[in-house]
């Protein structure tokens, strides 16, 4: 049994500004520096362990 896809599930949107940003592609990359910079541009609960960014 194979697990389902998670393509799409992290993304960066500001309806504002037309943004559309798929972050999938970063999970596990993240360093603390890149974590604490997106949380100062949010108001959501967001970890980060092993390099991988949960909402």
């Amino acid at each position: 049994m194979n697990a389902p896809s998670l393509t799409g599930q992290l993304r960066l949107v500001c309806v504002a500004d037309g943004l559309d940003i798929d972050l999938d592609t970063l999970q596990g990359l993240w360093c603390v520096e890149q974590y604490l910079a997106l949380t100062r541009q949010t108001n959501h609960l967001i970890e980060v362990t092993d390099g991988v960014i949960e909402v």
